[in-house]
């Protein structure tokens, strides 16, 4: 399995948990929020969990557009992929 195969199928499973993906189709997934203190809040639970996800908000994205910004490497084990999938699934609503 090829490194975009396998963020194919994360951008897949974030899409299934509700999540904007946008119209992403390399190793680099955003996860648009929208508001940039949500973005953050969002970015430092996970940080907190072990997984380094940073936000990207203004000016680096429009305005109403802040994001995650989830990168994938050839060295994230399926497993990883699980637990931040798991992670950003029990996000307080």
């Amino acid at each position: 399995i090829t490194l975009l195969q396998t963020a194919a199928a994360l951008r897949r499973r974030l899409q299934q948990q509700g999540w904007n993906t946008g119209p992403s189709a390399s190793q680099i997934i955003p996860i648009i929020i929208g508001s940039p203190a949500e973005a953050v809040k969002l970015s430092d639970a996970l940080r907190q969990q072990g997984y380094w996800v940073p936000a990207i908000r203004p000016p680096s994205v429009p305005e109403g557009e802040s994001l995650l910004r989830l990168s994938l490497t050839a060295a994230h084990t399926p497993e990883m992929l699980d637990g931040v999938l798991e992670a950003i699934g029990n996000r307080e609503e």
